[in-house]
């Protein structure tokens, strides 16, 4: 259990950066969700939309390294299957929420809610940090994370 003391949680990633637990299936399976981007990009910097997302990747970390499974499901490689995701038992959705990604995300977790309205639903991302209100106030999510993530989580 992780105590409201930073130094506490620093000393815990530490510890779990260099001794990961393992994997506990009575622990929560999180599925952090990348939203597709409507962006063109600048040519030559098309690697930005096709390469693993950094703050993503480090929730991801994270949370296999305190016992978690977790999977990244990746919506700018293409659409995805949530189908059986949703039906799991102890999911928790965490999902990436860019400016430009807005219109998926009003979309995803008003798919989300009616087909599991008691999925919990996590936002993060710089549309969050900059936004918090505007996206607790339009979206039917359960948490949004301010900053960066891995202390939060």
């Amino acid at each position: 259990m992780l105590k409201n003391n930073s130094h506490f949680d620093e000393d815990f990633l530490r510890e779990i950066s260099s001794s990961p637990l393992p994997p506990d299936i009575n622990k929560p399976y999180f599925v952090l969700v990348i939203p597709p981007s409507p962006q063109i990009p600048t040519p030559g910097r098309e690697f930005f939309l096709k390469t693993p997302m950094e703050g993503v990747s480090y929730i991801a970390t994270t949370l296999e390294n305190a016992g978690y499974r977790v999977e990244i499901m990746d919506y700018r490689m293409g659409p995805k299957d949530l189908e059986e995701v949703l039906r799991s038992d102890r999911v928790v959705l965490g999902i990436a929420a860019l400016l430009d990604s807005y219109v998926f995300l009003e979309d995803f977790v008003k798919r989300i809610r009616e087909k599991n309205k008691d999925i919990p639903i996590i936002l993060g991302g710089s549309f969050v940090s900059s936004a918090p209100q505007v996206i607790m106030e339009t979206l039917a999510v359960d948490y949004a994370v301010l900053g960066e993530g891995e202390l939060t989580i």
